[in-house]
């Protein structure tokens, strides 16, 4: 896990405590946890997010990491968050299959007003790709947040959890998998919308059942899929402000035993 390690901390930001760890195989499956203490919506949104399209060679290459933060790549999200940063050193992680060019740096220290950059890229393929997908469990529950304009400033803290699918050739089919069908997150927040949690679930995508494998088929595109289906399988949220919680969805153990 040190190499993995090191591509987490280029994720994580200046001002966030995020930890990502592996648990001992539960039921046959390796599984990876996260934990969110600080700043959990800077952490997962601002910074995690794979949010910065960064063309190298006429390939596309997406761009995680607090880089994004003074770049505001995309734009959109730093205004629903109401967050910037300067930058003296910017540190981006670029899940491609091209090495970044000396023009990918320049852009990139354009784009940030940075003075030095650090670019680290893995493949998607590889298990340093894998395990970054999988660890951003509780990031696409904030996601899902984003998408309801929830105000995830209220949050105080994330976590989460998904199992580690093989490293084989479908590893894109299986990574959204093992997130859509296994993962599990739990949120503390202040002033919670009851019934919120009901939407923020994969089980609120009519085509909640199937693989991704054969959703993106039937799609034709990544971009024509329903976007709800994008949503941990089960969320747990604790209102600090009324004690109470609230949970909804559940972890499809007939899809995830396949992984």
């Amino acid at each position: 896990m040190n190499t993995n390690k090191n591509a987490y901390e280029i994720l994580n930001g200046i001002d966030c405590e995020r930890k990502v760890f592996e648990l001992p195989e539960e039921d046959g499956k390796e599984m990876i946890v996260v934990e969110i203490s600080k700043n959990p919506a800077i952490a997962t949104l601002a910074c995690q997010m794979a949010g910065w399209r960064i063309k190298i060679d006429g390939k596309t290459a997406l761009g995680s990491g607090p880089a994004r933060i003074p770049a505001k790549q995309p734009k959109n999200i730093y205004e629903f968050l109401d967050y910037s940063e300067d930058a003296d050193v910017a540190a981006l992680a670029l899940e491609t299959n091209v090495l970044p060019t000396e023009e990918t740096a320049k852009l990139i220290i354009e784009k940030t007003g940075a003075r030095e950059v650090i670019v680290a890229t893995f493949k998607g393929s590889s298990e340093i790709g894998l395990m970054n997908v999988i660890a951003r469990v509780v990031e696409m529950g904030f996601f899902a947040l984003e998408q309801l304009k929830f105000d995830v400033g209220k949050i105080t803290y994330g976590w989460g959890t998904a199992p580690l699918p093989k490293l084989t050739g479908d590893v894109m089919f299986t990574s959204n998998d093992a997130l859509i069908y296994g993962g599990v997150v739990k949120l503390k927040t202040e002033k919670w919308e009851a019934g919120l949690e009901e939407k923020i679930v994969s089980h609120a995508s009519p085509t909640f059942g199937k693989p991704f494998k054969q959703l993106f088929e039937e799609a034709g595109d990544f971009y024509k899929m329903d976007p709800k289906i994008f949503a941990p399988a089960e969320i747990t949220v604790e209102d600090t402000t009324t004690g109470k919680t609230y949970h909804a969805g559940g972890v499809d153990e007939d899809i995830i035993k396949n992984l």
